[in-house]
């Protein structure tokens, strides 16, 4: 299948504890095979998230991640100061993908070398709105696709959709035909299509489900909206 033409929409979380992980994994199996786990490590951002427990400091992860079953796939976006070392740590727990920050990260392939061997099976290299994606050239090699943030407030769900975001889908798209481009922050019903469009087919969908009392009938719609702009 070519990867242009397949649409993904993934539920994010940002969980404070494992029982709000739980919690998480189960809506988003009502809805699709997947989910986004934000982790914050209270300095790349101001926040902090599962499975830290104060800024810098990792507590209990496994929790939660008992849930899932064989067919049931969990990514974690590390915005994280240090990303080798809790990349390892959730490779360990179970998680399927990892995205780290071009921001952050150093000595990308061997990084992304060691979480493969301790079995994580994709691997994404994320930008902050204002990072110029010339920042990808050297790292694109070692990875499996790009997750661009499209809020510039970042730690939190609920900021809002920066249409900056676009014309960097659409450059990424005519210099790498071939590459997974995911979005994340503020993507609704309102934008999806625009984003499709640009060159984008993955999705990390926060408070557009979150906050709904029908998460299935939005997140329909979103799939229906983003598929129809494939046409």
């Amino acid at each position: 299948m070519n990867t242009t033409q397949f649409i993904e929409i993934i539920p994010t979380v940002v969980a404070q504890n494992n029982d709000e992980i739980s919690a998480a994994i189960a809506n988003a199996r009502a809805l699709t095979n997947a989910l986004h786990i934000d982790v914050d490590d209270g300095i790349f951002t101001p926040a902090i998230s599962w499975p830290y427990v104060e800024r810098g400091r990792v507590g209990e992860a496994r929790g939660g991640l008992d849930t899932p079953v064989d067919n049931f796939l969990i990514q974690a976006h590390l915005m994280v100061s240090e990303a080798r070392e809790i990349g390892e740590f959730l490779a360990h727990v179970g998680v399927h993908t990892l995205i780290a920050h071009v921001e952050s990260l150093t000595d990308a392939p061997t990084t992304f070398d060691a979480w493969r061997s301790f079995g994580v099976k994709e691997i994404g290299i994320a930008l902050l709105l204002d990072t110029s994606i010339e920042d990808l050239n050297p790292l694109l090699p070692s990875c499996d696709f790009v997750h661009l943030l499209s809020v510039a407030t970042i730690g939190a769900q609920g900021a809002p959709f920066d249409p900056r975001v676009i014309p960097k889908i659409e450059a990424i798209r005519a210099q790498y035909p071939e590459i997974v481009i995911s979005v994340d922050g503020g993507v609704s019903s309102v934008n999806i299509a625009s984003l499709v469009r640009a060159g984008a087919t993955r999705f990390a969908v926060g408070s557009a489900l979150s906050s709904v009392s029908n998460p299935q009938e939005t997140y329909q719609e979103l799939v229906a909206l983003a598929q129809s702009a494939l046409q």
